[in-house]
């Protein structure tokens, strides 16, 4: 029986602000196990949402790239989380989490 390969953690919507609003899939683990999968390594991801529009398309676009969501817990009553994302004055990459 083959191996699969777990990632744990945040899976949450990247809000990126360079000069107009975008809207991206994200979270370190969710973007490993979507890696993963696209190499063709079976991928699961443990990780929870919110039971909003953002968290329902975030468990379509991970099953779509064929990432196991069947331990993506969906947390009623709850936002999934966002991060605001921009670059400062130097050019590095900054965030705030808002879960």
């Amino acid at each position: 029986m083959a191996g699969v390969a777990v990632a744990i953690g945040e899976c949450l919507v990247d809000l990126i602000t360079p000069t107009e609003l975008q809207i991206r899939d994200g979270g370190a683990p969710a973007n490993v196990a979507v890696a993963l999968a696209r190499l063709g390594v079976p991928s699961r991801l443990h990780a929870v949402v919110g039971d909003d529009p953002f968290g329902e398309r975030l468990r379509h676009r991970l099953a779509h790239e064929g990432v196991d969501v069947s331990r993506v817990r969906v947390a009623e009553g709850e936002p999934t989380t966002f991060a605001f994302a921009w670059a400062d004055d130097r050019g590095d990459g900054q965030f705030r989490l808002h879960r």
